[in-house]
């Protein structure tokens, strides 16, 4: 009788385990959806993301520690949350795994086994973590998961549970799920919060050079698609309009460049932004509004504006360096002459001379 019995109380503890695991798996799925449900309702603040699903995580498994945080290869954490009733009595506020390590022996074994975790962008399976030395204290399963989130910074998603109590398998599916949705929010999150800085950096960037740009002495532009697509006042003035909207995005290269000069700067341009050249300086023959011809110098590189090539410059008048830069080779022709010339009636008759 007594086998009997035995084998009725198996079958009972079995059927109240089956129905013990069925009811957590269902908590853990519901918390799943929940935490699902929190990724889409929370879409900029990664802390408030990860207070949420801390809290949602250890509402629905029970568990006595549930941990979320960021930790970098170095083994810092970033920032974390945490919920259960073994960190209740022993810290409060954020980071309690990293601020918690000098007094609780616990608490330092399961920021060291966060930290592998992170470290090693693999998961820790149900561990059993004793505390160091031994106190008597009840030992604590622990599971840790990592998400990588950039190439130097990995997401954790870490629970505990005291006593001898293993983690199943369909539990720890859940929970890689639940780490890995996570993980891809704040991923994205991190993306977005780096794009917008890149755009704020390059619209202050942009700004800065359109200040400098409108007080400079000097022509700068920028062309695109055969067009300026922007000019400074002292390009504008140079060639002889009244406004920078007159030639911005209504006149190109070509048209204020002199016939003679047109095919060169044509060539210059589309050898800079085919990336034949990087950058290039050159003097060519400008035309003014009126269509008087004079001496420019330009210097320019290829660049990048609205996600398409193009190439930024600064344009001189060279008029006048030209004008004295003809006025010395002549003087200097002149007295090479002088120079060789035996009687002044030689060098007066001299070609170079007159």
């Amino acid at each position: 009788m007594s086998g009997v019995g035995d084998q009725f109380s198996q079958a009972v503890q079995g059927n109240v385990d089956h129905d013990s695991h069925l009811r957590q798996m269902n908590r853990m799925l519901t918390g799943l959806s929940r935490v699902n449900q929190a990724i889409f309702r929370v879409r900029e603040d990664r802390k408030r993301l990860v207070r949420e699903a801390c809290r949602i995580i250890h509402e629905q498994s029970g568990y006595d520690l549930v941990w979320l945080g960021e930790i970098n290869l170095a083994g810092e954490v970033l920032y974390g949350t945490s919920e259960g009733a073994m960190l209740a009595e022993r810290t409060s506020g954020e980071n309690h795994i990293q601020t918690a390590c000098s007094s609780d022996s616990a608490l330092a074994a399961l920021r060291d086994l966060a930290v592998r975790a992170a470290q090693g962008r693999v998961a820790i399976i149900s561990e059993t973590l004793q505390p160091s030395p031994p106190t008597g204290s009840e030992s604590l399963r622990a599971t840790a998961l990592p998400v990588s989130i950039d190439p130097s910074t990995a997401f954790v998603l870490m629970v505990g549970a005291c006593g001898e109590c293993d983690f199943a398998p369909e539990e720890v599916d859940v929970l890689i799920e639940m780490s890995g949705n996570l993980g891809m929010a704040i991923e994205a999150m991190e993306v977005q919060t780096r794009t917008h800085n890149a755009e704020r950096a390059l619209r202050n960037a942009e700004e800065r050079f359109r200040r400098l740009a409108e007080n400079s002495l000097v022509g700068i532009v920028l062309i695109q698609n055969d067009l300026y697509r922007y000019v400074n006042p002292s390009f504008a003035n140079m060639f002889g309009y009244d406004s920078p909207r007159e030639i911005i995005d209504r006149l190109g290269p070509l048209d204020l460049a002199a016939p003679e000069s047109r095919e060169m700067v044509h060539q210059n341009v589309q050898r800079r932004v085919l990336g034949q050249v990087r950058a290039l300086r050159y003097a060519y023959c400008g035309m003014r509004k009126d269509g008087t011809v004079f001496e420019v110098e330009e210097h320019g590189a290829r660049t990048v504006h609205a996600n398409r090539l193009a190439v930024v410059a600064t344009v001189i008048d060279i008029t006048a360096r030209e004008a004295s830069r003809r006025r010395l080779e002549a003087l200097s022709t002149a007295s090479v002459v002088l120079s060789q010339a035996q009687t002044p009636q030689l060098a007066l008759s001299s070609p170079s001379s007159r």
